[in-house]
């Protein structure tokens, strides 16, 4: 008996044992997959615990596909396990117990189903989440395309939602399984799903405020090296000038003319910039190197916040709009490196289009001035041993010298045609093209490293852009390196996101070829060249004649003569920038709707620039020669100033901290029907600073040093004139604000997002200096309301509509006041030349009551989508009122000021932002896609007390009550009498000669309207074709309803008498009136009997006014994207190729004169047209 007992013992004792054995721990389980599959797992330290699965469920090897061994080993133990890249899975706890059927019972519905792609290929990661107001129920597919949605509340629509797929939706309807096939998102319309203001991350469906968005995608669909570029036509609301690259969000809020008051806020990762520029230009020309402050590669998007419900809670300047740029974070996926290049190329500027006259029509204009004796003869001087010991006469044209020796007899009247007509057939442009003017070609070259795992991501890039415009001797440069890194802890509650960002800019300018095609004394006439026959170069004499010249150069002194060619090499004014960034962020949860962040920003700024004028340039030689005394009698002279170069130095050098401490709040109740996201932190930050410039004289380039000098000495120079070159360096600025901010911002939510009510407020001080807080330190908030009318029950059923929301939104926001004190300013001047002692000035009397601009805000907003989200409308109308607007009323001035600056202005201004992105094609292969943006924008000052008492006022637009800021009023043209001067028609029908009065003679009823010079309405017009991989995109820009008055008819004479200097060049003068008769064919005055009212009445007349609508085709780009199954071959996992030509010019202009409005001539010169830019650009992804 006992050893059957022993037996039976043994028996069980092995089966006990066999079963222990069948039982492995889940740590043990997963090291066994990964023996297998090479699968790697990453879990919170502890998760695991003493879990144990079933041992038969290891795997012994590659038979079963591994998502499904990790189900298994999984599931059944409330594990999870969440795919990161191939072969990489994260582990987690399943919060939610196994369903049973009984649970299941409380559900709605539970939807299956499976996610492909295109080519039947399973897709692991898709999010797919219920279509309801701030859903967080959402699940991601499985590894096999699998998911399972269980519903608690009734729901009319599933969302498929996957990086680089199009979004898919669809009805529930009584169906249980949806399955789905997701095709690449290839050219798409970006749907907005999330903005950023900056302090928060709202989702679409809960911003109440107006905003716009450009996504990485989109900057990168306009390869231009200007960032402003990108942006152009892309916003409703948002304007952008590419003459002078300045940008307005809704147009102006104030008549003040300083750029604080008129440009938005820049905001980039969550804190404002210390530079609220996005670009830089490096001369005052158009068309010429700009230095970008921001790198297009680096930047995610770009958010435009518009109104008060959208931008106030950034308080100062927040009333103009804020720009906030979001850069690129890494992501969960392998390392991947990504490589762009970006080379482009355009011929010289068209100098045919420039519209100058001939060199026969110039000649013929000098021979009319000089039959008229307009001309006076450079050899006609008088002299005298005290006064005058040498030719005091400034040189005279070519032509014009050959009439005066025909004149003179030295010439037959026969030699005298044979030159003129040997000038009049010369034409420089081919010469200006070759020595000063150059193909413009701009090089961009981008890379980046990015990836990471579910605990950390990574992205870093790097930038180099050298941008070389059509002229010679410019260029600007700038090099970017930026890092990001984010890091998670505590299985996700903690997480840190840093940031570092360096940017250097370089630049050099020259203005001399901008010069050569202007009207001021250093332009060539049209017959002027730059290099004779044999390739020599042309000198000429801009102050004295050649004979007097050559008399200097025997003497002793520097060459006097100028040649645009030699000057390329010399006055090269450089500019370096060193800017500094470094951010971090701190976020925490602290429970499951509760969290806290800590975030700051420290930025630094080191720019210099030098003007170096050397010693050999025109500008120095001229300076010094002219500084020089001249002994005629014993044939001597003095130089008076230190011999060398000039060079003046500038430096900046500042600081910016912030730091901010926030606390975030997303609070659900009843089922998602309410719903709290709510903000509330302050933040108090500090910029500092110094600024200076010095002038260096006698400066030698090769050892790098310069000569003391006193500059309150006078000398006497070489016209005999006392004279002394004064205190130029001014004085120190050292900046110091700082400020401490409290805001709020938030949200509330009924009836799963039917219903949003929202409200922000935010207090600001600043430590201004002479402003009393009681004025600095006011409240700027604002409120709105949104309805998702589509979410009623009379509109839930109509498939036609997927969205209708109402938003209207008030509020006021705040300009920074930048002027007044609490006590008098005096300015201290430099020392006294005889005494030595240092006097002052008042300044400014005491005026601590300088406070805000403060700008009332109302938004009625409307969005819709329709045809299963094929066509998206986003409509807003909104109005502003601006009060205390700051600016120098007239006060006594029996006090000593007959001004005082303080806050009494205001104005107001309307408008309307129109969007409307549609797919208007759509199949498997094919794809037609359009976005049209309208903007209208107008203002008005409001303040009765700006009157105007003379007519120039209202020609020159003064400030004036009930009137745009920008208005333009001109004279009623009556054309030209028998004399062949102007006429003006009065509002009684009454006609003024020239002759008549002056300007008083008018009252404001006699003058014309003429409209604004700010264009109200203004937009963009893209589309994009795309089939297959290849795409085709066309952009195009417009601005309506504006006026221009043509500045170009300068340099022409204004009165009977002698004339000096370059002639206007501009090819209306050679319509004027010469003859009697000619009235009829012309309004352009004649030469004879001109004088001041004459000149001025036709210059400010209705016909020297163009309508300046127009309608730009700014780009056309063709790109292919070679698909996955080429590169599946090859290194990349991503390429692409595409060629752009961008300035293809006007498709379509109101005037009539053939005139393009956006770059009218004027004297100087500085807006030279863009020539069209082809570009081609590479993109590869490793």
């Amino acid at each position: 008996m006992k050893p059957n007992l022993f037996i039976l013992f043994a028996c069980l004792l092995a089966a006990v044992n066999g079963y222990a054995q069948k039982k492995v721990s889940l740590q043990q389980a997963l090291g066994e997959v990964t023996r297998v599959y090479g699968t790697k797992f990453s879990y919170e330290e502890g998760l695991l615990g003493t879990t144990q699965v079933q041992s038969d469920l290891l795997p012994k090897n590659k038979t079963k596909p591994v998502e499904s061994v990790l189900k298994d080993i999984l599931y059944t133990n409330g594990f999870l396990f969440l795919y990161v890249q191939n072969n990489y899975y994260t582990i987690i706890c399943d919060n939610q117990p196994v369903k049973s059927e009984k649970d299941n019972q409380r559900y709605w519905k539970i939807i299956t189903g499976t996610v492909k792609d295109s080519k039947g290929n399973p897709l692991v990661g898709v999010t797919v989440m219920p279509d309801t107001y701030a859903a967080r129920t959402g699940v991601t597919t499985s590894s096999d395309g699998r998911f399972t949605l269980r519903l608690e509340q009734p729901t009319e629509a599933v969302i498929f939602s996957f990086v680089g797929m199009e979004p898919q939706k669809r009805l529930i309807g009584s169906a249980n399984q949806i399955n789905v096939l997701m095709g690449e998102a290839l050219n798409q319309l970006d749907e907005v799903e999330v903005v950023s203001t900056g302090y928060q991350k709202i989702s679409k469906e809960r911003a109440t405020g107006a905003f716009g968005q450009i996504t990485s995608k989109e900057l990168k669909e306009v390869p231009a090296v200007n960032l402003l570029e990108r942006i152009e036509g892309t916003i409703p609301g948002v304007q952008v000038d590419l003459r002078t690259n300045e940008l307005t969000v809704r147009g102006i809020n104030s008549f003040n003319t300083d750029g604080n008051s008129r440009r938005p806020l820049i905001v980039v990762d969550g804190f404002p910039a210390i530079e609220q520029n996005l670009v830089e230009n490096t001369t005052q020309f158009a068309n010429n190197s700009i230095l970008n402050k921001f790198n297009p590669a680096d930047i995610e998007s770009i958010t435009v916040l518009k109104d008060a419900a959208a931008s106030s809670i950034w308080g100062a300047q927040a009333a103009n709009g804020v720009i906030v740029i979001e850069t690129k974070k890494g992501r969960v996926s392998d390392p991947t490196i990504s490589f762009s290049t970006n080379l482009s190329i355009s011929a010289p500027a068209d100098l045919s289009n420039i519209n100058r006259m001939s060199s026969r029509d110039y000649v013929e204009l000098e021979k009319e001035l000089f039959s008229l004796g307009f001309v006076p003869d450079p050899d006609n001087w008088y002299y005298d041993p005290v006064w005058t010991p040498f030719n005091p006469n400034m040189p005279a044209s070519e032509a014009v010298q050959w009439m005066f020796k025909a004149k003179r007899n030295e010439i037959t009247q026969n030699e005298l045609d044979v030159q003129l007509e040997r000038l009049s057939n010369v034409n420089n442009f081919s010469q200006i093209r070759k020595n000063l003017l150059q193909n413009a070609v701009s090089q961009q070259y981008n890379l980046s490293l990015s990836g990471g795992n579910a605990r950390t991501t990574y992205m870093v890039s790097g930038n180099y852009s050298d941008d070389v415009p059509v002229f010679k001797s410019n260029r600007g440069q700038t090099f970017f390196v930026n890092s990001n890194l984010t890091t998670n802890f505590l299985n996700q509650r903690l997480k840190l996101t840093t940031g570092i960002n360096y940017n250097y800019a370089k630049s050099s300018s020259n203005q001399v070829a901008a010069n050569a095609l202007g009207n001021n004394p250093e332009a060539l006439r049209p017959y002027e060249l730059l290099k004779d026959d044999n390739g020599n170069l042309v000198r000429k004499s801009l102050k004295f004649t050649d004979p007097v010249l050559a008399d200097f150069y025997s003497r002793g002194l520097y060459d006097w003569t100028y040649n645009p060619i030699e000057e390329l090499n010399y006055n090269n004014y450089t500019m370096g920038d060193n800017r500094f960034r470094i951010n971090a962020q701190l976020d925490g949860k602290i429970n499951s709707w509760a969290g806290l962040s800590l975030s700051g920003m420290l930025q630094r700024t080191l720019a210099e620039t030098t003007q170096l004028d050397e010693l050999k340039s025109y500008s120095m030689r001229d300076f010094l020669n002219y500084a020089t005394t001249v002994d005629f009698e014993n044939n001597s002279f003095t130089r008076n100033l230190p011999q060398g170069g000039r060079m003046l130095l500038r430096n900046e050098n500042s600081t910016m901290y912030n730091v901010r401490l926030q606390g975030n709040i997303d609070k659900s109740w009843w089922q998602d029907k309410v719903n709290l996201n709510m903000i509330v932190g302050g933040e108090i930050s500090s910029q500092t600073g110094i600024n200076y410039a010095q002038t260096r004289y006698g400066f030698n380039e090769d050892t790098y040093s310069s000569v003391n000098y006193d500059q309150n000495g006078s000398y006497m120079g070489i016209q005999g004139w006392e004279q002394s070159l004064g205190v130029s360096d001014g004085s120190i600025g050292r900046p110091n604000i700082r400020k401490l901010s409290y805001y709020s911002n938030a949200a509330l939510s009924f009836l799963n997002g039917k219903y949003i009510v929202s409200g922000s407020a935010r207090f600001d001080d600043m430590t201004l200096i002479g402003i009393s807080r009681e004025k600095r330190a006011k409240p700027i908030w604002s409120s709105g309301v949104k309805w998702n009318i589509k979410s009623e029950r009379f509109l839930s059923e109509q498939n036609w509509l997927n969205a209708l929301n109402l938003r209207v939104t008030y509020g006021v926001g705040g300009t920074l006041p930048s002027g007044g004190s609490n006590v008098t300013v005096i300015d201290l001047q430099g020392p006294d030349g005889q005494t030595g002692e240092i006097p002052a000035v008042i300044s400014a009397p005491r005026n601590p009551e300088v406070g805000w601009e403060r700008v009332y805000t109302q938004n009625y907003g409307l969005d819709f989508t329709i045809l299963d989200n094929r066509l998206s409308v986003n409509f807003d109308l909104y109005k502003k009122h601006t009060k205390d607007i700051l600016y120098n009323f007239p006060f006594n001035s029996t006090y000593g000021w007959s001004s005082v600056q303080f806050n009494g202005g205001t104005m107001e201004s309307n408008g309307i932002d129109l969007g409307v992105s549609g797919r208007i094609v759509q199949n498997n292969n094919f794809r037609w896609q359009s976005i049209f943006n309208f903007s209208y924008n107008t203002n008005k000052v409001t303040d009765s007390r700006f009157q105007i008492t003379d007519i120039s006022q209202y020609i020159y637009g003064s400030l004036l009550g009930g009137m745009p800021v920008d208005y333009l009023y001109a004279y009623k043209w009556a054309g030209l009498d028998e004399t062949g001067q102007s006429q003006i028609a009065k509002a009684n029908g009454e006609i003024v000669k020239s002759t008549q009065g002056g300007r008083n003679i008018f009252a404001r009823e006699d003058l014309v309207y003429m409209g604004r010079t700010t264009a109200p309405y203004f937009g963009g017009f893209m589309n994009n074709f795309t089939y297959k991989g290849v795409n085709l995109g066309v952009r195009i820009s417009y601005e309506m309803g504006h006026v221009r008055r043509l500045q170009s008819f300068n340099n022409y004479p204004q009165y009977q008498g002698v004339q000096y200097g370059i002639l206007g060049t501009n090819e209306l003068m050679v319509q004027r009136w010469r003859n009697p008769g000619d009235e009829a064919n012309t309004d352009v005055p004649g030469l004879k009997n001109i004088n001041t009212n004459s000149f001025n009445r036709f210059r400010d007349s209705e016909n020297m006014t163009i309508d300046a609508s127009h309608i730009r085709l700014q780009q056309i780009s063709l790109g292919y994207s070679f698909p996955s199954s080429f590169t599946a071959k090859t290194p990349f996992k991503s390429l692409g190729v595409n060629a752009a030509v961008r300035n293809l010019g006007i498709l379509w202009k109101a005037n009539k004169m053939g005139v393009d409005p956006l770059y009218v001539r004027n004297n100087s010169y500085n807006n030279l047209a863009p020539t069209k830019n082809y570009f081609l650009t590479i993109d590869a992804s490793f």
